[in-house]
């Protein structure tokens, strides 16, 4: 085959981003260009489920690394959730890496003082949240929204109920 590529090793995979149809089809023009250059790139990994993704806040001071593919994002609507818009990426601590100066972020804390928001201080991004309470010391949560779109696109959002009966909705 013209032009095919091999893997580097017998055990890595190649993995060829495909144009995010679905995706594109509610994008702008610009957006659907700037997807389609970034999906045309080829990427080597070793296996699908130890694929790191990768996001960062507006001016870069905070970046995060989600070891694997989330199976699904979730869109809350709590107090806190309507107004930043993320889109969560929930997973124990070990599965999520946090990279940033010490004093980087802000934390936010209300109520009952079991979760910390965290948003960087110099672009204002709301990057990250973990657990504080005994129930939940090792839970976080990443804002999948900072990462490239074509990275997301295929992952299930689930829209969860936060406000008032804290279930899926659906």
């Amino acid at each position: 085959m013209v032009g095919a590529r091999r893997p580097a090793r017998k055990n890595q995979i190649m993995v060829t981003h495909y144009l995010l149809r679905r995706c594109l089809a509610t994008k702008t023009l610009s957006v659907q260009r700037t997807i389609r250059r970034r999906c045309g790139k080829t990427t080597l990994m070793y296996q699908k489920n130890k694929q790191m993704m990768n996001g960062n806040c507006h001016c870069g001071a905070v970046k995060f690394e989600f070891s694997g593919v989330p199976e699904k994002l979730v869109d809350c609507n709590c107090s806190i959730c309507r107004k930043l818009r993320p889109l969560w990426a929930h997973g124990p601590e070990g599965q999520i890496t946090i990279n940033a100066a010490e004093n980087a972020t802000i934390a936010y804390t209300w109520g009952d003082n079991t979760l910390a928001f965290h948003t960087c201080k110099t672009c204002g991004c709301t990057t990250h949240w973990n657990g504080l309470g005994p129930d939940t010391p090792s839970n976080m949560a990443v804002n999948m929204a900072l990462c490239d779109p074509a990275d997301i696109c295929d992952i299930r959002v689930r829209r969860f109920d936060g406000a008032d009966t804290w279930a899926f909705l659906d």
